[in-house]
């Protein structure tokens, strides 16, 4: 195992060399920031809190199938999501390993990791009190369970990780977010979903029936080649 100082000199190297542009926070995530951890995968998520509860507008997977990340978001239920509950109520990282989980784990949650092959997560996030919204980042391991020597570096690290994340979706929104070639009114509908509108809302924002949004919805979904809400967010996203 690496010993504790090592550890530290890389979190001090990672803090004074954080990506260089924007677009390369997934490579410095994947090949600097997992291995710090000792872990392979990585869900990162930006959202609002609503009512105590998350509701995520942007999310980065890295080490998931597409398969998994569309089974995750057709499957989430506030209610089933204890470690997330934990977090937001908390504000601290935490552990959680499949062979011994913690309390606040839910079945749910101790059945994706094993359908997922991990072992053992470490998640933490941070939330602007004033906005209302912020980031989580969940972290998994697939050979082994992890130790709580790395719940002080999360603390440690995520700072840097939130200002990293939030300029890489600024960064990517105006680099590929291109709706030139859609008309007006599904442009504004795209844009309202990908800010983690629901129909109902959207229709309120743009004074027209549900229907018409879905209707209009129905046509973007033919267009980007997909056959739901939440493969169209994966695809954008």
């Amino acid at each position: 195992m690496t010993s504790n100082v090592a550890v530290y000199h890389n979190l001090v190297r990672l803090l004074t060399a954080p990506p260089p542009q924007p677009a390369q926070f997934p490579l410095w995530l994947e090949q600097s920031l997992l291995p710090l951890f000792q872990c392979d995968r990585a869900f990162c998520v930006r959202g609002e809190v609503i009512a105590g509860q998350v509701k995520a507008t942007h999310w980065l997977p890295i080490g998931y199938s597409a398969v998994d990340i569309t089974s995750f978001l057709m499957q989430f239920e506030w209610k089933d999501r204890g470690c997330l509950r934990w977090w937001l109520q908390n504000r601290q990282p935490f552990l959680l390993n499949r062979q011994n989980p913690s309390s606040f784990a839910t079945l749910q949650e101790l059945q994706e990791m094993e359908r997922v092959g991990l072992k053992g997560i470490i998640g933490h996030g941070l939330v602007s009190h004033l906005a209302k919204e912020g980031t989580y980042f969940s972290f998994g391991q697939t050979a082994n369970s992890l130790g709580i020597e790395l719940l002080p570096i999360m603390q440690l690290i995520m700072p840097l990780l939130h200002s990293c994340f939030t300029d890489y979706i600024h960064k990517d929104q105006q680099e590929h977010l291109d709706f030139s070639h859609i008309p007006p009114r599904k442009r504004l509908i795209l844009r309202y979903l990908l800010a983690g509108c629901y129909d109902k809302e959207i229709a309120e924002k743009m004074n027209i029936s549900e229907k018409t949004v879905r209707n209009q919805l129905s046509e973007i979904y033919h267009q980007f080649g997909v056959g739901s809400r939440s493969q169209l967010l994966v695809k954008l996203k």
